[in-house]
């Protein structure tokens, strides 16, 4: 992270700038983190069904895999402590347990009541898709919120500032994609969900990863390592 240079000039640039490095370190990774986890779970899955898992689909599942692996390695070059990466990470897994594990359900219940052939199987595909896919939104979000703070002064300066072309290789979009494959090839006739609770529950996590809730507890149960002893997160979604 220190290797990436930031523009600069004035003093709201210096602190839009600190702010994107601060949720690049702390807190983008966390959504992507948490749809991994789950991406992994139905990755188990697939490969427990030799019926499934032949060759085509094993290709793509590996490549999603692969992706995976080299995201999580990228997240984790950050942190010259890396015990204490492990711990921040595994701390949104079992903090988003609960609405994930909601939302599955759910889902499972939606793709059974369409006749979907192994509902709960597809529940754990899709249900890491639409995770991966709001890892996505999160980046972006974050991305232009910390463009609206550094072109705040642009009566000043006159020239816009866009941080996607300093992070973009945070954006977990190519995971995204790479596991849309998989979901696709394992039942192409699952329709997207634009209503219902499915939905909501999806909103319901999307929001608290905005609001700073997810972020704050993970942040809380750090309080013992001096690395997030005096972090703090924004309400909407901010990080150091």
């Amino acid at each position: 992270m220190n290797k990436v240079k930031l523009p600069g000039g004035t003093e709201n640039l210096r602190k839009a700038g600190l702010w994107m490095l601060g949720n690049m370190e702390y807190n983008v990774p966390l959504s992507a983190i948490a749809a991994i986890n789950e991406m992994r779970n139905a990755a188990a899955m697939i490969r427990g069904r030799q019926d499934l898992y032949h060759h085509t689909l094993k290709h793509n599942l590996n490549e999603a895999l692969r992706q995976a692996d080299n995201k999580r390695t990228l997240y984790l070059s950050i942190y010259k402590d890396r015990k204490a990466f492990d711990e921040y990470m595994d701390n949104i897994v079992d903090i988003t347990e609960a609405d994930v594990t909601r939302l599955r359900e759910l889902l499972a219940a939606d793709l059974q009541r369409r006749g979907v052939p192994d509902a709960e199987l597809v529940a754990w595909v899709e249900e890491a898709n639409m995770l991966l896919h709001l890892a996505v939104r999160h980046y972006e979000n974050v991305v232009s919120r910390g463009n609206d703070k550094a072109n705040a002064d642009i009566a000043v300066r006159h020239v816009l500032i866009d941080y996607h072309r300093h992070f973009a290789h945070y954006r977990p979009s190519d995971l995204a994609d790479a596991w849309n494959i998989v979901a696709t090839q394992m039942n192409p006739a699952v329709l997207a969900v634009t209503e219902g609770e499915v939905l909501d529950q999806l909103r319901l996590i999307a929001s608290k990863y905005e609001d700073g809730t997810y972020i704050n507890r993970c942040i809380d149960l750090m309080r013992h390592h001096p690395m997030f002893a005096d972090l703090k997160a924004e309400p909407d979604g901010g990080g150091k």
